[in-house]
């Protein structure tokens, strides 16, 4: 009788399995920190502004004392308005669902790309999302809009995040509900207007740099 021939192929595919669920694996060494300083921030800033307010809808004349200039400021040199307008929200609505929605997705970048990767996208996407809308509409407006939909532009393309994590495999109408959902917010509690430019760009951003 031809002895029998044990194949090594069942533990290579096995190994080579294991290598694979390693690498498409969304958990990383780095520990989540920044999102949850910056979400501490933006609602510190709220609470703030609503307490000298007395109100939940914030005046400009309190948006402007915590850093989010008028237009023509900005253009006479008060260039920091285009970043620090990100933290400050002008209704309780839109903050909560602009502070929700970071730390949900802000966390998972950070998890997977690393903390200064959060830091320099989150300053970059404030930037061009804020100049977006200052030079298309004469507001450079306030909110997390913009950045939230960078990241979200961002997860969606990423050959890193996206379908990998079987969790966004399940669920890829969420964040079609959430897009929906802080678009008629937007427009909603914005006298019907939307940060159209802001969010086209922060959607361009995410999708460049995925």
């Amino acid at each position: 009788d031809q002895p029998r021939v044990i194949s090594n192929t069942p533990r290579n595919e096995k190994k080579e399995g294991e290598e694979k669920i390693k690498m498409n694996s969304t958990t990383t060494n780095t520990k989540v920190h920044w999102t949850y300083v910056i979400g501490a921030f933006v609602i510190l800033a709220y609470i703030g502004m609503g307490y000298q307010s007395s109100t939940l809808s914030i005046p400009d004349d309190i948006l402007v004392k915590y850093g989010a200039p008028y237009a023509k400021d900005i253009y006479d040199g008060q260039f920091w308005g285009v970043i620090a307008n990100s933290f400050l929200h002008n209704n309780f609505t839109l903050f909560i669902c602009n502070i929700l929605f970071f730390v949900f997705i802000g966390r998972i970048v950070e998890k997977k790309n690393g903390t200064w990767f959060l830091l320099f996208f989150g300053l970059g996407g404030s930037i061009l999302t804020s100049c977006a809308e200052l030079a298309f509409s004469g507001d450079a407006g306030v909110g997390l809009t913009g950045v939230n939909f960078g990241l979200l532009g961002y997860i969606l393309l990423s050959k890193k995040i996206v379908w990998k994590n079987p969790w966004f495999r399940a669920s890829p109408w969420f964040f079609v509900g959430v897009v929906l959902f802080l678009c008629v917010e937007q427009i909603i509690q914005n006298d019907y207007k939307i940060a159209v430019f802001s969010i086209l760009s922060g959607l361009v951003l995410g999708i460049v740099v995925a």
